[in-house]
């Protein structure tokens, strides 16, 4: 996936498990993401960034 006005790429891959959803995003440009964690609400990725998720339910 290409960052806009950037000549790097964001790198997805996921699978799913039993115990959720695995994800991995890989990228060599700084990355900000805005996510709903425990750990925190924002994360600068550059490199890999990996996590999993889980039903809710």
């Amino acid at each position: 996936m290409p960052l806009p006005g950037d000549q790097d790429a964001v790198r997805v891959s996921w699978r799913r498990r039993p115990d959720g959803l695995h994800y991995r995003l890989q990228t060599d440009a700084p990355l900000t993401l805005h996510l709903d964690k425990p750990e925190g609400s924002v994360a600068t990725v550059q490199d890999t960034y990996e996590t999993v998720l889980t039903d809710r339910r």
